[in-house]
């Protein structure tokens, strides 16, 4: 298994070297295409997330994509759609064709100089559940889930100064051997620019949360918002307000500080609201604080580290929290405009009252290839 891998590898860097030099796709208007493909090989100290008897395990990764767009002065879309085979080296029965798959779909169009309608949606199915957690980062084991997201927008410019946005998102969850969740989410914002480098805005939030087998749960959330930009290089974001969901009240948070530099930039952002983790009834209070640090010291190489603490919690008696307890580091060089070398590592710590820990680790090294092509009208 160790071999055949590096065979593969082999052949990559040798399809990656003959990828380089290959001429641009021209820039224009019209019909384009962007297949890709990563080979990754990754390594993971406990497959099945679980507290004890963790076992660990090499996966071999290949990862075919395709997008398909168009794009005018008016009008825009984009197809995409990826599948994930795997190959595990010990647990062979974890072996699969399409391990994950993806697909996507965005579309903005303009009927008018104030107006701009946009729909997007989105399919995951995976055998991993928590990659879908992005809120909480809950460790769910390893079974088969799926997300799917769809989400209508309209946006108008009122004056040069004011625009609105009205928005509905549904979105369906599953997850092996518990009941299915659906949420449904109405969204309204008013923005104003109140000067060059300064935005306030008031939004409003209607929720509703049905999970198979339970009660449905219903949540309004009303905020105030600003951004700013505090100097040349620091833009700060504030936006909170009250929650108030099946008459429980609560506050709904997001806070988030950016600092660019030359070669980089750094941001810390906070973020307190209601969610949901597939497989338990109901929803949580989630919070989480998360710092990024990107550094691009030298040209084609990107640095990224980004630890995190989440909490999450059910409005239940009895129920202990959980805390997840995360980092993740990243390394991508790219060799060319469509070839990229990219090293990752993950952690993460759970922990919940009256239960063991759990420790998950996971590194991964990929070569990764993409190359546009655009059709003549």
């Amino acid at each position: 298994m160790r071999r055949s891998t590096a065979r593969a590898f082999a052949c990559a860097l040798v399809l990656a070297a003959v990828t380089a030099a290959a001429p641009p796709a021209r820039a224009q208007a019209g019909w384009y295409a962007t297949p890709s493909f990563s080979l990754t090989e990754e390594y993971d100290d406990n497959v099945f997330a679980t507290p004890t008897g963790e076992r660990e395990d090499f996966i071999t990764r290949f990862s075919p994509g395709l997008k398909l767009g168009f794009g005018s002065a008016t009008l825009t879309l984009e197809a995409s759609a990826s599948v994930d085979a795997e190959v595990y080296a010990e647990q062979s029965e974890l072996s699969g064709a399409a391990n994950r798959t993806r697909a996507g779909l965005a579309v903005k169009y303009l009927p008018g100089p104030l107006t701009t309608l946009r729909l997007d949606a989105a399919f995951v199915q995976t055998q991993t559940a928590t990659e879908l957690l992005v809120e909480t980062g809950v460790e769910l084991g390893r079974r088969e889930a799926t997300l799917l997201g769809v989400t209508p927008l309209l946006s108008y410019r009122f004056s040069p100064l004011t625009t609105g946005e009205a928005s509905y998102t549904f979105r369906r969850g599953t997850i092996e051997d518990d009941p299915d969740q659906t949420t449904h989410e109405a969204r309204g914002a008013l923005t104003w620019q109140l000067a060059q480098l300064h935005t306030a805005t008031v939004g409003y939030l209607y929720q509703i949360f049905e999970t198979e087998g339970a009660d449905t749960r219903t949540s309004h959330t009303a905020t105030l918002g600003w951004t700013g930009q505090l100097g040349r290089q620091t833009t700060l974001t504030l936006q909170a307000g009250p929650r108030v969901s099946d008459g429980d009240v609560g506050p709904d948070i997001l806070a988030r500080i950016e600092y660019r530099m030359r070669y980089g930039a750094v941001s810390l952002a906070y973020a307190r609201s209601e969610a949901v983790v597939l497989g338990r009834a109901g929803t949580v209070e989630a919070e989480g604080l998360l710092a990024t640090l990107t550094v691009e010291p030298v040209p084609r190489l990107r640095l990224t580290l980004s630890p995190s603490v989440r909490r999450s919690s059910e409005d239940a008696p009895g129920v202990p929290e959980t805390r997840v307890y995360g980092v993740g580091a990243a390394v991508v060089y790219e060799l060319s405009r469509w070839v990229s070398v990219r090293a990752e590592y993950r952690f993460a710590l759970q922990e919940e009252e009256g239960r063991d820990r759990i420790r998950h680790s996971v590194a991964s090294l990929s070569l990764d290839f993409s190359y546009p092509v655009r059709f003549d009208d």
